[in-house]
């Protein structure tokens, strides 16, 4: 029939409008399919030509655009650009340099200097907070991610009073690590924010936290605080993820900062 052509348009085009914003966009045009299909088994129940019906039906659901709207009013946390992504995504700008920083310190840091070790730990600390902040974004910016998003939290919660004393480092580095790994996953897996700057920000710091676990446990054989940092192929590795997730920082907060933000539910339909 030549109208299962016209509901499969419209269907893509409901599509196309939620997809940029809803997190589970294939079930908003599934629920719709399954009413239109719906009403057209009554109208043609009803006496109603096949193709007469299918229009009937698309002309009385209301146009795609309509219909993506109305689930945007509804939806608890829709996935959209808005002010608050915006300066996040400035803030995730400010996070990479930090991690330069950090790796620049970690290169030339003299022995003993307790006004070197310190002025590291605050930019540490500055990188970290950075990186919560851009986290929190690219969160809101998906309209949330689901469980593992959530699972994150406690690696990163457990890790925050090493964090903050900073000597701890296999133990900050595996715990961010981790963190990372169960936050990226599904952002990579939802496909909005820019893929290179996903998996950057997946693996980065758990390059770093893998690398300073295995060295703790099966490379350094001494009982003296940090010897895994006179490797140089283990520090090498460490600042190699350090770099790696300051370039996602940067790249997720470049694409957060250049979105303009979307008033409900004056939503532009994406690109295709």
């Amino acid at each position: 029939m030549a109208g299962d052509g016209a509901i499969d348009e419209y269907l893509t085009e409901l599509h196309r409008r939620v997809v940029a914003w809803h997190r589970r966009p294939d079930e908003v045009v599934a629920e719709a399919a399954d009413h239109l299909s719906e009403r057209v088994e009554e109208l043609t129940a009803a006496g109603h030509e096949p193709d007469e019906a299918i229009a009937l039906t698309i002309a009385g659901f209301g146009s795609p655009s309509e219909v993506a709207d109305a689930h945007l009013r509804v939806a608890r946390r829709p996935a959209i650009p808005t002010t608050g992504t915006r300066t996040t995504g400035a803030l995730a700008i400010v996070g990479g340099p930090a991690w330069f920083g950090l790796v620049l310190l970690v290169a030339v840091l003299p022995d003993g200097n307790t006004i070197a070790w310190m002025g590291m730990a605050q930019v540490f600390h500055l990188a970290v907070a950075m990186s919560i902040v851009a986290m929190f974004g690219l969160w809101q910016r998906h309209g949330g991610l689901g469980r593992l998003s959530v699972l994150s939290c406690i690696p990163a919660a457990l890790a925050a009073p090493f964090v903050f004393f900073v000597w701890p480092i296999p133990a900050w580095a595996t715990l961010l690590g981790l963190a990372s790994v169960l936050f990226g996953i599904p952002v990579i897996a939802r496909r909005v924010a820019p893929l290179a700057s996903s998996i950057a920000l997946t693996a980065g710091l758990a390059v770093s936290g893998a690398t300073v676990l295995v060295a703790e446990i099966f490379v350094t054989n001494t009982d003296e605080d940090f010897a895994f940092l006179e490797s140089n192929p283990i520090i090498a590795a460490m600042v190699a993820g350090f770099t790696i997730y300051g370039l996602g920082l940067i790249g997720v907060g470049r694409w957060m900062r250049s979105e303009e933000p979307v008033e409900v539910p004056a939503l532009p339909a994406p690109t295709l």
